[in-house]
């Protein structure tokens, strides 16, 4: 398909990429990828990732075109919603040189680095893929970067904005667009921007997918992911059943990872240059970010409290 049009939502990670994708399955014109991050343009393929976590999300990543292409149905769109593209250095210049061959449209959805932070060590929590406080996992996420350890521990690392901002801009020009996660329109609005940016109409559905949490138990939820668990489920129980039932375990075990208001201001010191160069520019939506640039009150809410669009997809 030479005139295939491609639009790539390259994060922020825990900033409703899950969602917006999801909204787009079943579209007549649109077709998402079937693993909605296949990681294609990083150069991650090349590493040894290690970690909690880490083999499968090595078997997650597309390594040759035949793969990346296999990905996709056939329609006029292809929407590859890859989140480490906004953080891996060498995305765009890799995407850039593909899009001298294809028509490409990138688009950002930023979120309180912040908030973005504390809900995806809530994920990592979630996925009993560590414990303790956040403050622990920043004290090692730079030992832990060393060692290869998979994207869900680089905290901080995917919080920066600015540079992959400037670096998008300068080669997508008006090909690359920044939308807010917090956009008062709620997920409707994003689903609209992005149907706009492709031209193509809105889809009707608006789904809540990926919601992180902190786990009541660790017991409970360990035996609520297990395969085996999960496996029996599913020959004894029909799938009307199952979703119902696994959303009411995951409610009464699930809870909100509360931020210290010393954790918050951790984050804060070591991204203070990024958000103030965010805070600056004009075209970065950054009226809700509440944790980041709020008052020092402000800081030790929960983080279900500040506004955003996708209500209780993402806490």
């Amino acid at each position: 398909m030479a005139h295939t049009n491609y639009v790539f939502l390259i994060g922020a990670p825990k900033a409703g990429t899950t969602s917006l994708a999801r909204a787009f399955v079943g579209h007549p014109e649109v077709a998402v990828a079937r693993n909605k991050e296949p990681r294609f343009f990083t150069d991650f393929a090349a590493r040894s990732w290690h970690g909690p976590g880490a083999d499968l999300f090595t078997r997650t990543i597309s390594r040759d075109w035949p793969c990346y292409d296999s990905q996709f149905d056939d329609a006029p769109w292809r929407l590859d919603a890859s989140t480490d593209y906004l953080s891996c250095p060498v995305a765009p210049e890799r995407l850039a040189a593909f899009a001298e061959k294809h028509p490409v449209q990138v688009v950002a959805v930023l979120r309180d680095p912040v908030a973005r932070i504390i809900s995806e060590f809530q994920h990592t929590l979630r996925d009993g893929l560590q414990s303790g406080a956040l403050s622990a996992s920043l004290m090692v996420e730079t030992t832990r970067i060393a060692a290869g350890w998979q994207p869900l521990f680089h905290h901080i690392a995917r919080s920066r904005y600015a540079s992959a901002i400037r670096c998008y801009r300068a080669l997508f020009g008006p090909r690359f667009h920044v939308i807010d996660f917090h956009d008062p329109g709620g997920v409707h609005a994003l689903i609209g921007q992005i149907s706009r940016i492709m031209d193509v109409t809105p889809p009707a559905q608006a789904p809540h997918c990926n919601r992180s949490f902190a786990p009541r138990s660790a017991l409970v939820n360990s035996v609520m992911r297990a395969h085996a668990i999960r496996r029996a489920t599913q020959l004894i129980l029909p799938s009307a059943v199952r979703g119902p039932l696994r959303q009411s375990l995951t409610h009464l075990n699930g809870t909100q990872y509360h931020a210290t208001p010393e954790e918050v201001a951790q984050i804060r010191a070591a991204l203070a240059d990024d958000i103030d160069w965010c805070a600056h520019d004009p075209q970065i939506p950054t009226a809700h970010w509440t944790l980041a640039l709020g008052k020092a009150r402000d800081i030790a809410r929960p983080i279900a409290e500040p506004p955003r669009a996708f209500h209780n997809v993402q806490p």
